[in-house]
């Protein structure tokens, strides 16, 4: 079996979600913006959208952002999947409907460099606001900035087991469109709701653990 991976960042790479509390954070009134995603959480909003909303009311600086990220690490066993898949020749993908402004850094503070990240970004503004920008909008679903499925179908290998791992509701759409699952949190009972199969998993080596067990059967 040779696989080709596609991997969320928020939840996943990242054992938290670094977006959600950045905005909870640094936003003028943290209750406005949970109203905001609260619409979001029930399709009634983008995350375009959302983060259309929510970022003229952010009040950070380039500084305060990087206070913000020294509080915030990726996963440790990420760094064994990423091993894991060199060993086997095997790529892997970052997609995220978050922002590459806070993935890169946190990568990089880990010692992961090498990976592409196909994500929104933002700009500082002098205000304390940020601007976001969609990258990847044009191939919307609709529901995302940065739709998953465009991605997993317009990069999948023809000779490749795809293998989708996450946690979150902007993971629904590229997961149904891989070979293997791997999910928790919202996009487990998203599989659940729709019997997709999957793998559950808590970190990285639950997620190298079951790739032995497939390779084995094959």
């Amino acid at each position: 079996m040779h696989s080709q991976y596609f991997v969320d960042f928020d939840g996943t790479i990242a054992r938290d979600d670094v977006g959600h509390a950045f905005f909870t954070r640094f936003g003028s009134s943290a209750e406005a913006y949970l109203e905001i995603e609260r619409a979001w959480l029930n399709d009634e909003l983008s995350s375009a959208d959302l983060y259309r909303a929510a970022c003229p009311y952010m009040r950070v600086s380039p500084g305060q952002f990087a206070d913000f990220l020294a509080e915030h690490k990726i996963d440790p066993t990420f760094a064994d999947f990423l091993d894991y898949a060199g060993a086997h020749n095997e790529s892997a993908l970052v997609l995220s409907d978050g922002f590459r402004n806070y993935i890169q850094p946190l990568l990089a503070a880990a010692g992961v460099s090498g990976l592409e990240v196909c994500a929104n970004v933002f700009s500082f503004e002098k205000s304390g606001a940020i601007t976001p920008a969609f990258p990847y909008e044009k191939y919307t679903c609709g529901k995302c900035a940065n739709c998953k499925r465009h991605h997993v179908i317009s990069r999948r290998q023809a000779d490749a087991t795809t293998v989708f791992i996450g946690d979150g509701k902007s993971d629904c759409c590229g997961a149904i469109e891989c070979d293997v699952v791997f999910a928790k949190k919202d996009l487990e009972k998203f599989c659940r709701q729709h019997r997709i199969d999957y793998f559950p998993f808590h970190d990285f080596h639950d997620v190298i653990r079951s790739l032995e067990i497939i390779r084995n059967r094959a």
